[in-house]
């Protein structure tokens, strides 16, 4: 029996970016400041959980003024979210990697958008014919945000002179989100205002699920965080997740709905919701703030996070690892 190995896909929640909050930012800022900064995210926390229709404005824009203000420079110029240093300090799937006693390859981009997700796992693949040979593997693709895009060329994207050659699929790529580039932004908003996201979302899953099983591997997958059919909300009635995802296939694609994670455990719609539920009691009981100042979660909400996720594998092996059941 081949050993088991989970591959994980994703963006900046799937990176473990925030894993640096809790040991840094006291240690820089001084306890005074990171007290307060932890009381506002607690109370940020805490409402989500508890009123998650009470607006969140003020405390917001007090979140977005400090980390912007104070903590923002300091991240930028550290580099915490590179995975060398996400993976030393205990993001998310390095615990499941220890809890579990297997491999946990994180591709996971920060920035990354649907499209990178698919692009990365496609060189992934390519380059590690012996290690997929030798284990049993599950990828993990865990969808974000849809509004992004991504390119990948051996030019910069503001001077246009040649980048230094780079056979790492990370090192050449540029992710666009709205807001963050004058030039991308009109395409960004053409794009939304088409709803191009609709087909983005379910070419890639499928793209995903076809590389996986030419690959010999499983395959799950949850999100994205957004919502995806530009009907989600018509006349008033909301969609639930996966009937928003079903709605959003106007092509009919065969789509792998019986791999979504919400088959497995209801709470797992995306990374994020499933990182705040498994952290929840603590939360509201106990004054717990799962948050970095960035959004992310910080390094003990990733830890019971990873502790929960590989209770969950475990307990259901052969649904995550099911490409032998399908060949059978």
């Amino acid at each position: 029996m081949k050993p088991k190995a989970v591959v994980v896909l994703g963006d900046s929640y799937s990176n473990g970016d925030g894993v640096s909050w809790t040991t840094q930012a006291p240690r820089i800022m001084g306890e005074e400041w990171f007290a307060e900064s932890e009381s506002l995210l607690h109370k940020i926390a805490w409402y989500r959980i508890n009123k998650p229709s009470h607006p969140l404005t003020d405390m917001m824009e007090q979140q977005q003024t400090r980390f912007m203000t104070d903590w923002h420079d300091h991240m930028a110029r550290s580099n915490w979210n590179h995975k060398e240093y996400t993976e030393v300090n205990g993001n998310w799937s390095s615990v499941l990697s220890e809890q579990s006693g297997w491999p946990v390859v994180n591709i996971a981009l920060p920035g990354g958008s649907t499209q990178s997700m698919t692009e990365s796992l496609l060189i992934w693949v390519d380059k590690n014919p012996v290690f997929i040979a030798e284990h049993d593997i599950c990828v993990m693709a865990n969808f974000s945000k849809v509004d992004r895009t991504s390119i990948t060329a051996r030019r910069e994207d503001h001077d246009y002179t040649r980048k230094q050659v780079s056979d790492i699929y990370a090192n050449n790529t540029v992710h666009y989100s709205p807001g963050c580039d004058d030039r991308m932004d009109p395409y960004l908003v053409h794009l939304a205002d088409i709803g191009a996201c609709e087909w983005e979302h379910c070419s890639n899953l499928l793209l995903i699920k076809t590389i996986c099983d030419n690959a010999s591997m499983s395959m799950v997958w949850c999100g994205p965080i957004d919502e995806v059919s530009i009907n989600h909300a018509n006349k008033g009635n909301r969609l639930s997740y996966i009937d928003g995802i079903k709605d959003s296939n106007f092509l009919g694609l065969s789509l792998p709905i019986d791999r979504n994670l919400t088959n497995i455990c209801s709470e797992l719609c995306n990374i994020s919701l499933y990182t705040m539920w498994v952290n929840s009691n603590n939360i509201k009981d106990n004054g717990f703030n799962p948050y970095s100042l960035c959004g992310h979660f910080n390094a003990p909400a990733q830890k019971t996070m990873g502790t929960q996720l590989n209770q969950l594998i475990q307990g259901n092996k052969d649904w995550f690892f099911n490409y032998k059941c399908l060949i059978n």
